[in-house]
């Protein structure tokens, strides 16, 4: 099941720095000169600025959404 986020965004992406702010604010240490892509389980980005990606598992009749915004530099 695709349900915690961190772990996957670590499989998926390997050689990225993965952060997990608490109260949603971001981590002083984000370098803003690379490419970010941002992944949330809640709709924490304005309107209109994120993707919504819908995983579906039959088996246990569960849906998870996450929202995702790319930032790119």
């Amino acid at each position: 099941m695709i349900k915690n986020l961190s772990d996957y965004c670590k499989f998926f992406y390997p050689n990225a720095k993965v952060f997990t702010p608490e109260n949603h604010q971001f981590p002083h240490e984000l370098n803003q000169s690379l490419t970010t892509l941002e992944y949330s389980d809640m709709e924490i980005f304005p309107e209109n600025e994120s993707d919504l990606i819908t995983y579906k598992n039959d088996k246990h009749n569960m849906e998870v959404i996450w929202f995702r915004r790319i930032t790119k530099k």
